[in-house]
């Protein structure tokens, strides 16, 4: 009698690797299903803000805050260097002293220009389903 590893089993139930119709290790491995594929590609790229809004649609408020930092981390990375590459196309170095000072506002206004989400509307949002609506500084009336 043949089992699903493809060993002969024995009349008393005890299986032999000996009496094996293949001489194959790979032929003794249960077939399973295949791998799956990855999730993600190396191409893909995550909006970080719209991950944030659908984490906050599921309740999951810390979750959604994380995924805003995250997204406020790269815009400010890309500001930083197009204020960069634009000093080097005009080669002059220039200070300007707002390039260090990030306010909400300036991000929000980028996050609606990439996205359409209001950075500032959802992280009210996150931080009021949190408990603690006054974490931007703003008065947020219920």
């Amino acid at each position: 009698m043949t089992s699903c590893w493809g060993t002969q089993t024995a009349p008393g139930g005890s299986s032999s690797p000996h009496t094996s119709r293949t001489s194959s290790p790979a032929a003794l491995v249960a077939p399973g299903p295949p791998a799956a594929p990855p999730l993600l590609s190396p191409q893909t790229v995550l909006n970080y803000l719209e991950v944030a809004r659908e984490a906050q649609s599921c309740s999951a408020h810390f979750t959604a805050l994380l995924y805003s930092e995250i997204y406020i981390d790269k815009i400010k990375t890309n500001m930083e260097e197009n204020r960069r590459t634009q000093a080097r196309t005009s080669h002059r170095i220039t200070f300007d002293e707002s390039s260090q000072n990030f306010t909400i506002s300036s991000l929000t206004e980028e996050s609606v220009k990439d996205t359409g989400i209001s950075l500032q509307d959802l992280l009210i949002e996150v931080y009021r389903s949190i408990g603690e609506p006054d974490c931007m500084g703003v008065e947020v009336r219920r």
